[in-house]
């Protein structure tokens, strides 16, 4: 896994198959926009999910560093 410069990236190689995610957080901090792969055969990726996080009802609290 790694997180920064607002992307957050998770992957995993190996048997049965192959997945990557790969992620945005929005410059509010109140969104994640999303995208799970998956490559079958190994090395063709397609996308399998995508998806979106949205934070209800509470101020956001990004740390900066």
């Amino acid at each position: 896994m790694k997180i920064g410069n607002r992307e957050w990236m998770l992957w995993r190689e190996g048997e049965p198959f192959s997945q990557r995610f790969k992620a945005t957080l929005s410059e509010d901090g109140n969104t994640i926009t999303g995208r799970w792969e998956i490559a079958e055969d190994g090395t063709t990726y397609a996308t399998d999910l995508d998806l979106i996080f949205r934070r209800m009802g509470a101020e956001p609290s990004i740390a900066t560093s």
